[in-house]
């Protein structure tokens, strides 16, 4: 009875055992759920910075474009004034030719009132070009100026570009980079979590295939409660007055009388035949219930049984 008792304690461990397994596995799947949700999360607010990346990566690209259209329309037109300048500057040229020579011809000499008047006009148109090669020396030196700034200023405008454009395509592979690797490790994440989830399914399997065999070996050893229950309740039925009588005579003889009786092992013989029967049909079974043993039950006595005759003192 005590083995007996042993065998369902130690299926109700092993059963808190593999209980406790499986709650570990349970709570290490969540944690690993968690982990994916917020590397999942975390995916998408990249995906989300590299966008916004992207759209102001086209919008200063655009933006430089527009400043670059503008810089060289001004610059066209400034180049356009500043050719128109120069036309200027050659027909007020040729103007100054033209006047020079017209003074430099001979002319008849006429009174002088006329030469006066021709003389004072001459004066008057020499200051007035002198004047006009000032100003377009001074405009052909401004429009210098302004086309050398604008063209510095579109230099360094398309210096800086180039340095925007080179720093955002470095941090757009950085961000690629982080992304790439993320992926790689939510790919870890659901290759370990569909390992545990087979692992769980498993374990499931085999808690289910426990229970019904500690199911099964909790009715065997109820049955054998029974019967050994039964079994000692035929036992004790089973006792004869012949059985009584041949002990109270045998403990009350105390003036030298001998009572020759057989041993009685045929009496115990189906009793050790059942014991040691019954467990070998399900030793592959149970091997917590080993023998079972009745040491209460009394020996019966076999069918060719007689009872003793008492040899009587001589008197």
């Amino acid at each position: 009875m005590a083995r007996g008792g042993k065998s369902p304690n130690k299926a109700s461990a092993r059963e808190n055992n593999w209980h406790k397994v499986f709650n570990t596995l349970v709570e290490l799947s969540k944690k690993l759920q968690k982990d994916k949700k917020f590397l999942e999360n975390r995916i998408k607010y990249l995906h989300g910075v590299m966008c916004k990346m992207k759209v102001e990566h086209e919008v200063e690209s655009k933006k430089a474009d527009l400043f670059l259209v503008s810089s060289e329309k001004e610059a066209a037109i400034y180049k356009h004034r500043y050719d128109n300048a120069d036309s200027q500057l050659a027909d007020l040229k040729q103007s100054f030719d033209y006047l020079s020579q017209k003074c430099e011809e001979p002319r008849d000499i006429p009174d002088d009132a006329s030469n006066k008047a021709e003389g004072s006009r001459i004066k008057s148109l020499q200051n007035e070009v002198r004047k006009l090669k000032g100003e377009i020396d001074k405009c052909k030196l401004d429009k210098n100026t302004e086309i050398s700034a604008l063209l510095a200023e579109k230099k360094f405008v398309w210096n800086q570009l180039e340095k925007m454009e080179s720093n955002l395509n470095n941090e757009i592979k950085k961000k690629g980079d982080e992304v790439k690797r993320a992926n790689e490790k939510v790919q870890l994440v659901l290759n370990r979590a569909d390992e545990l989830q087979a692992s769980n399914e498993k374990l499931r399997t085999v808690l289910t295939k426990m229970e019904i065999e500690s199911a099964r070996k909790s009715e065997e050893i109820s049955g054998l409660l029974k019967e050994i229950e039964n079994l000692k309740a035929k036992a004790g039925s089973t006792e004869t007055p012949s059985l009584r009588s041949c002990r109270g005579g045998r403990s009350s003889t105390s003036d030298g009388g001998v009572i020759k009786v057989k041993k009685e092992t045929n009496c115990l013989q189906p009793f050790e035949k059942m014991a040691h029967t019954k467990p070998s049909a399900h030793e592959s079974k149970r091997k917590a219930v080993e023998v079972i043993t009745i040491p209460d039950s009394p020996r019966l006595f076999s069918s060719t049984f007689k009872v003793p005759k008492l040899k009587t003192s001589a008197t």
